[in-house]
């Protein structure tokens, strides 16, 4: 591929992120990719938590645990973005709400010695960390304001799905509130 491509920043300007629309599209996907990775890395580890790695039965299990894994390899990953990019654009703003959520997320860090289970503090303040530089490297460098824009595209269409699979998955719970050992949830 002879001729300049450029990346994410070029693909964010003509439309939402599933929609690549590049001369060279296997290195925008790439690059778009790249910049959403840490997002989408958060949102491929939810529901899960440190106890999936001591329970590994099956391939599943061994899903669960790597999922586990993937939100503590979001903070190294979104830190090396932040800090490759960090000359290039304005990012959050950490003088309101970021700041105090990351004031938040350090007291966290440092009460889970406290708790009776610090493994699991500690894991919960990390992944709350995760989420703000998520936020952050998905943001920093040029053109930040249209990628929050996909960033929050991205996620409806997460959340959309998420919903849709609840619903299509877990119907006769959502509708008729049944569970699978035939207890009967009232709402």
């Amino acid at each position: 591929m002879g001729g300049s491509c450029n990346s994410a920043v070029h693909l964010s300007r003509h439309g939402p992120p599933c929609i690549v629309r590049s001369r060279c599209s296997v290195h925008g996907t790439v690059a778009l990719l790249g910049v959403f990775f840490p997002w989408l890395m958060l949102w491929v580890g939810s529901d899960s938590g440190p106890w999936m790695l001591s329970h590994h039965e099956g391939v599943i299990g061994y899903i669960h645990a790597a999922r586990v894994l993937l939100l503590l390899a979001v903070v190294p990953i979104s830190l090396v973005r932040i800090f490759h990019y960090r000359s290039g654009g304005p990012g959050l703003s950490w003088s309101g709400p970021c700041r105090l959520l990351l004031m938040y997320s350090i007291v966290a860090l440092a009460c889970a010695v406290f708790s009776p289970s610090p493994l699991y503090a500690f894991y919960w303040g990390v992944v709350f960390v995760a989420a703000l530089l998520a936020a952050e490297a998905v943001v920093a460098g040029p053109d930040a304001q249209e990628r929050a824009k996909n960033l929050m595209l991205l996620t409806y269409v997460i959340v959309a799905v998420n919903v849709a699979g609840i619903l299509i998955v877990g119907r006769s719970v959502v509708f008729e509130g049944e569970l699978t050992s035939g207890t009967r949830i009232y709402a």
